[in-house]
C-alpha cells in the first residue's frame, strides 16, 4: 500500500524507502512541478504588492461629522454544520479504530499526523479509489475469497485466455452434443488450396526462364553495341 503522498505532483509513492523518496524528488517531473508552484507564489507576491502601493492615493475627504458604523461581521456556524462536522470525525475515528489488522493498526499509529495521512489511510479520500469506495463500500477483490463450483472447480477472471490445454466450464457437453449431431468434418480453408495462385504472374519462380533468357539477350546486344560504337570511335584517320 502507498505510503506517501507529494502535495506538488498528487502522486501516491510505492515504497517508504529513502532510495524512492530521494529519485522522485530528484525526478525531472517533481523539479518541475515544484518549480511552478513557486513561481506562481512569487507572482501572487508581487502582484499583491502592486495592488498596495496603486491603491495608496489621495482620497477626497468627506465630511468628518460622518462616522463608519459598519462593524465587522463575524459568521457562527450553524448548529446543522456543527452536526455535520461531528459525524465526520466521528466516522473518520470509527474507521481508524475498527481496522482488525494488527500490522495496519501499527502502521497507523507510526504515520499518524504525517503530511497526507487522511489521503492514503483512509480509501473515500483517496484520489486514485475514493469515489469507488464511496459508491460501492464493498471490499476491494483481493480481500474477497474465491468463489467455487459445485464439482471445486475454480472461477477464473472474466478476461481470462485459454490455451489448447484448457477449455471453458461445460465445454465437454457442447463438444459431444456438437459431434452427436454432425459427424463429417469440415473442409480446410479455400486460401489452403489457393497458395499456388497467389504469387504474381511476371516472376522467375513462375516463368520458364523466359525472363531470364530475355535479360541475356538484351544485355548482350547493349554490349555489343557499345564495342561497336567504341571501335569506329577510335579508328584512325587516313
Amino acid at each position: 500500500m502507498a505510503r506517501y503522498y507529494c502535495e506538488y505532483c498528487h502522486s501516491y509513492l510505492t515504497h517508504d524507502t529513502l532510495s524512492v523518496r530521494k529519485s522522485h524528488l530528484v525526478g525531472k517531473n517533481h523539479l518541475r512541478i515544484a518549480a511552478d508552484y513557486y513561481r506562481n507564489q512569487a507572482h501572487q507576491i508581487e502582484r499583491h504588492k502592486e495592488s498596495i502601493t496603486k491603491s495608496h492615493k489621495r482620497k477626497k475627504q468627506g465630511n468628518p461629522k460622518e462616522k463608519d458604523d459598519s462593524r465587522t461581521k463575524i459568521h457562527c456556524s450553524t448548529t446543522k454544520e456543527k452536526r455535520n462536522q461531528r459525524k465526520i470525525l466521528a466516522a473518520h475515528i470509527k474507521e481508524l479504530k475498527d481496522s482488525n489488522n494488527t500490522f495496519t493498526k501499527y502502521l497507523n499509529t507510526i504515520y499518524y499526523g504525517s503530511p497526507g495521512y487522511s489521503k492514503v489511510w483512509i480509501d473515500s479520500n483517496r484520489f486514485d479509489v475514493g469515489e469507488l469506495v464511496k459508491a460501492t463500500g464493498l471490499p476491494r477483490r483481493a480481500n474477497v475469497e474465491q468463489q467455487t463450483y459445485k464439482d471445486n472447480e475454480p472461477t477464473l477472471p472474466r478476461d481470462h485466455l485459454y490455451n489448447r490445454n484448457e477449455t471453458r466450464p461445460g465445454a465437454d457437453q457442447t463438444a459431444a452434443s456438437s459431434s452427436s449431431s454432425s459427424t463429417f468434418a469440415l473442409a480446410p480453408p479455400m486460401i489452403l488450396s489457393q497458395w499456388s495462385n497467389t504469387l504474381p504472374k511476371q516472376t522467375i519462380y513462375n516463368d520458364g526462364g523466359n525472363i531470364m533468357q530475355t535479360t541475356l539477350q538484351t544485355g548482350k546486344r547493349r554490349l555489343q553495341e557499345h564495342s561497336n560504337s567504341d571501335f569506329h570511335r577510335k579508328r584512325p584517320r587516313i
